[in-house]
């Protein structure tokens, strides 16, 4: 191995680990921890008959994603319900995945300096800090993992066929397409990765006339299927398992035409978000609109991009390649086919930044091709850029020690957060702080006056706080949105008869 890849691989270990270790001290949160770890039981029984059976069977929980319950069942049989080294255990695959992503890019171009920057911007994006931090997202990192191995074993497959070594070729394709499999059981985030295969096919094509020889366009396509099959079996099942869990809100609730404005805002936020990681929010409420001109401006903005990297494709065919990525694997997560109510989301860019840091490790590199310290203004640049984001990312991970801290910060940094009010609000009532909980859950509810779980907390605070006629007020709304609401029909049957 190459003495430069080594001493890099364990740079980017030491720093990773360093930058995230503190999780070491956090707390479960109490969004989405409860149902993933705290408060299931199968995931709590650890690996049993039944609770395997069970992590293969159930969809109930959005997404069908096996191996992440397994993942769970295994930390639960190693650590107990010790949340400090459940979130080590999502920390240590991140850093795996990380060396996963440095080797794959230097196997595919040779250029370790570029490969080692995007390796390192993926480690410590501050906006990654969401998939590596909350034990519930252990399916990105999962998923993530077996999406680079996915990739890697596809690229040895073609260099196999390069070389004429058909028993190779079958061997890496194999494994190339169960790890893809194992990733989808983790989560369905990678459907889209077939496209960015044949992104993978472009690039090889035009770095090496031998491969181009060797594997024909035909080819390239009908290779694919067996990948084609498991991302639209995987996709169907997604939809009628986050259907089901009533996880998709309805074209009344956001129509296509919202939608598609939401997806061309949101793609340039993430963009912007990438550049300047500033102010992020575990939960990004949707705006009730969008102005005509912002619109407008996001749609010009990606048409120029795209245009600009399809005409430079010759030149500097890593731009494509890089754009194309990031659309393309953020796609099934834009909202387009919304799932849950949220405008845009941290962890849905931790796979799809690739792309973008493909653009900008690659591009910077040929940006300076012509200076004469290029070198030194290269180690300069990287390294500031890298000591920038992993003081962000550190501050950002303290951000998630517990669900006070987490839900705090986003209401400080996002406006009618409805969602983090009832989270914070809950957190303070675990913590005894009665009068700061109903404040929390009052405050919800005026920013979303339709939110359920906040009118079912509020009413119950009332009812603590002896004042049952608000309380009987607030339940019976609660009811009038979801006449089935259990809690809430239970609260109101336990109110004073004589108000």
């Amino acid at each position: 191995m190459d003495k430069k890849f080594l001493i890099i691989s364990i740079a980017l270990t030491f720093i990773t680990l360093s930058v995230y270790w503190q999780v070491n001290n956090h707390a479960f949160i109490n969004l989405d921890d409860q149902a993933y770890i705290y408060e299931n039981p199968h995931v709590m029984g650890g690996l049993t008959g039944s609770n395997v059976a069970w992590a293969f069977t159930s969809v109930n929980y959005f997404y069908w994603q096996p191996v992440t319950w397994l993942s769970h069942m295994l930390d639960v049989e190693i650590f107990g319900m010790n949340p400090g080294l459940h979130h080590l255990s999502s920390v240590f695959i991140h850093t795996v995945s990380t060396l996963l992503l440095l080797f794959l890019l230097f196997r595919l171009t040779g250029l370790l300096w570029q490969s080692a920057f995007v390796a390192a911007l993926f480690a410590l994006h501050p906006m990654h800090v969401e998939s590596v931090a909350w034990a519930a997202e252990r399916k990105d990192v999962l998923s993530t993992f077996f999406g680079f191995l996915t990739l890697i074993f596809y690229v040895e497959s073609k260099v196999s066929h390069q070389k004429s070594s058909a028993g190779n070729n079958l061997k890496f394709f194999i494994f190339s397409l169960v790890c893809f499999m194992l990733g989808l059981m983790s989560k369905p985030m990678l459907v889209t990765l077939p496209l960015i295969m044949i992104l993978i096919d472009y690039w090889m094509c035009l770095s090496s006339n031998a491969f181009f020889s060797a594997n024909s366009k035909q080819l390239l396509f009908i290779e694919k299927i067996p990948f084609y099959f498991l991302s639209v079996t995987s996709s169907i099942i997604t939809i009628i398992g986050q259907n089901n869990a009533g996880a998709m809100p309805t074209l009344d609730t956001f129509p296509v035409a919202f939608r598609i404005e939401n997806a061309l805002i949101t793609y340039v936020k993430y963009v912007i978000k990438t550049l300047c990681p500033l102010d992020l929010a575990v939960y990004y409420p949707m705006p009730a609109s969008f102005s005509l001109w912002l619109v407008g401006c996001s749609f010009i903005t990606l048409i120029i991009i795209s245009v600009a990297v399809i005409k430079f494709r010759s030149t500097y065919p890593y731009l494509p390649v890089g754009w194309f990525w990031f659309l393309i694997s953020i796609f099934p997560v834009i909202g387009l086919t919304q799932a849950g109510f949220q405008s845009m989301a941290d962890r849905f860019s931790y796979m799809p930044h690739v792309g973008l840091f493909i653009m900008v490790a690659w591009g910077f590199a040929d940006i300076t091709s012509s200076f004469r310290q290029q070198k030194m203004i290269l180690a300069m640049f990287a390294t500031a850029i890298v000591i920038t984001i992993s003081v962000l990312t550190w501050r950002q991970v303290a951000l998630w020690k517990n669900s006070t801290v987490l839900f705090e910060h986003a209401i400080k940094v996002t406006d009618n957060n409805w969602m983090a009010m009832n989270n914070l609000g809950k957190a303070y009532l675990d913590a005894g702080r009665v009068d700061d909980a109903l404040w929390c859950f009052n405050e919800s509810v005026k920013a979303k006056p339709s939110y359920v779980v906040a009118l079912v907390n509020l009413g119950a605070m009332l009812a603590v706080k002896n004042r049952p006629d608000e309380a009987f007020s607030v339940l019976t709304q609660a009811l009038q949105i979801e006449p089935e609401n259990i809690k809430a029909r239970l609260l109101l049957a336990n109110l004073p008869k004589n108000r």
